[in-house]
């Protein structure tokens, strides 16, 4: 369990990892210029340099003195069984996820289990077996496993792209903050706001991405109330993709304050904003009132709403046929890249001096706003912003109430 993160790296099986790149003889590296030394080495593929480490002391400490690459790191704190074990009894543990680069395909495994008092330590493999590695008597599962963590932030010189954290009480030591600063993507999952809380105001204050999850034990999604969105307003101001697996307690005031080109949420009647505030969102995008680069904004409302009330005072085109002739290449590419959801309705509106347009998939409970057109040589053109289908989230129980 004290082994160097590098040694049981070398220990893992690379049988699905691609060997592009390479090289088969580090014989002249002691030839190179220590610059150009430096180079190849952050420019080799994970197996490459694993196996150039491997290949004498020299160049093992040459190695250990570069920032090792590590994309995105998941820290899952969780209860239950080890998959492909006979025994079904249920542990507590800490799983590791650490991916290599953005393709997540080059990725290693970890779980930190509790074994009465003492910790196991197992590795997936790429056959997605468990297999334990190692195991420390009289030390706590979560202990070691934040030992592992400071370990490859250290490694990385605390530059990491994205952290994804799902836990209830499991927290990472106070030195490992240095990184947090420069995280540009963060997902964070807990049932305890408090642990929600704690994770997201050690963030920075420029973030590309930000999820927040809170569910229940039942799985559904947890109220944020006005005072946990006031003091996470900080990280929430300038973050360009926003994402809420909750039911953010907003009032109007704060929504308005968000940045974000890209807005994924929820609303219910605990909700301080209303479809009113909708609405009121519409009109000031057709006045450009909004970032210039606005994407989206999509919403499961948890209960019936007169779509009447959310397109007052808005002129907006519904895609009739004549409007899905027109456009038939566009509409079968927005439908098939679109949520998975049936929509009552869908419509175009327009900014005022009709230099863009927004597409709106309206239904009972859902609100779906997304800029699809724009100006191209003097005319408006049709198309989806994305390249990839955008994440589906669950619908919102309807209330009783409605």
């Amino acid at each position: 369990m004290n082994r160097d993160f590098f040694d049981l790296f070398l220990e893992y099986d690379f049988s699905g990892i691609s060997n592009e790149g390479k090289c088969k003889s580090f014989k002249k590296w002691l030839d190179l210029p220590p610059e150009i030394g430096q180079m190849i080495i952050q420019n080799m593929n994970i197996v490459t340099r694993s196996r150039f480490a491997s290949s004498s002391k020299t160049n093992y400490s040459f190695e250990m003195a570069l920032r090792f690459p590590i994309f995105a790191l998941g820290v899952i704190e969780g209860f239950g069984g080890i998959p492909n074990y006979f025994d079904e009894e249920k542990r507590h543990f800490v799983k590791l996820e650490i991916d290599f680069d953005e393709s997540r395909e080059n990725f290693i495994k970890l779980k930190f289990v509790k074994e009465g008092d003492d910790c196991f330590l197992y590795r997936r493999s790429r056959r997605k077996y468990w297999k334990i590695i190692g195991a420390t008597k009289n030390m706590d599962y979560k202990e070691a496993a934040q030992n592992y963590v400071q370990m490859i932030l250290q490694k990385t010189k605390y530059q990491i792209k994205e952290i994804n954290v799902e836990t209830t009480s499991f927290r990472l030591k106070s030195i490992l903050f240095a990184c947090f600063k420069n995280i540009e993507r963060f997902k964070i999952s807990s049932e305890n706001l408090d642990s929600l809380l704690w994770y997201i105001e050690k963030m920075g204050r420029k973030m590309i991405y930000l999820e927040i999850s809170a569910k229940d034990c039942n799985g559904m999604e947890l109220f944020l109330p006005p005072d946990f969105i006031d003091i996470i307003m900080p990280q929430l101001v300038n973050c360009e993709k926003i994402s809420f697996i909750a039911l953010p307690g907003f009032d109007d005031e704060q929504f308005f304050k968000l940045k974000a080109k890209e807005i994924e949420m929820r609303m219910d009647s605990r909700s301080m904003i209303s479809i009113k505030t909708l609405n009121e969102f519409l009109k000031k995008w057709i006045k450009g009132e909004l970032r210039d680069d606005f994407v989206q904004l999509f919403t499961w409302i948890g209960y019936r709403f007169d779509i009447d009330e959310l397109l007052e005072g808005i002129n907006v085109t519904k895609w009739d046929d004549g409007f899905k002739s027109k456009n038939y290449l566009f509409v079968e590419e927005f439908e098939d890249n679109t949520l998975m959801y049936e929509t009552e309705d869908d419509f175009e509106v327009k900014n005022e001096n009709e230099t863009k347009a927004a597409t709106l998939r309206i239904s009972h409970n859902i609100f779906s706003f997304c800029v699809t057109g724009f100006q191209f040589n003097g005319k408006l053109v049709h198309r989806i912003p994305w390249k990839s289908r955008p994440p589906f989230f669950r619908p919102l129980p309807i209330s009783e109430n409605y």
